[in-house]
């Protein structure tokens, strides 16, 4: 099993047939002009089975957890997902996982968002990704690129 995506994005839609969309994908700046404030984000992971090790009776655990810059966990969701039939028995199985937050935003920085998996085998998969809270830049419209910093 590996985690072949993961993401945030500003949401995560399912259509009728099971299909997942996603939002704006790549939201991992937040531009604000003070904190605290509070900023909705999805997180979509995807798992891929590698080796046909999944078993069916099975489940494997997705935690998500959302850290700020002083390490305080903020948010987070634990999901157990059970292990069922593939629908095409010699295909790979795949597992979307979404996920959505309104998060406190207490502090400018980078918060760390991050993703665990455990196996039915005990085996752990682990992924994070940064999300930076900003002040947004400055600078003339169409003039170069202003210097993002995250306060003054």
């Amino acid at each position: 099993m590996k985690i072949s995506t993961f993401f945030i994005s500003e949401g995560i839609a399912q259509d009728a047939s099971g299909a997942y969309s996603a939002i704006r994908v790549g939201q991992n700046l937040v531009f604000t002009m003070s904190v605290p404030t509070a900023s909705k984000r999805a997180i979509f992971l995807n798992l891929v089975e590698e080796d046909d090790e999944l078993v069916e009776g099975t489940q494997i655990i997705v935690s998500f957890e959302i850290k700020a810059p002083s390490g305080e966990v903020i948010a987070g969701n634990v999901i157990g997902i059970p292990i069922v039939a593939k629908p095409i028995a010699s295909l790979p199985a795949e597992i979307p996982v979404p996920a959505e937050f309104v998060l406190p935003l207490a502090d400018f920085g980078e918060y760390t968002v991050s993703a665990s998996v455990a196996l039915p085998d005990g085996a752990q998969l682990h992924s994070s990704l940064p999300l930076h809270v900003l002040k947004p830049p400055t600078g003339p419209p169409n003039g170069p690129a202003p210097e993002i910093t995250g306060s003054d």
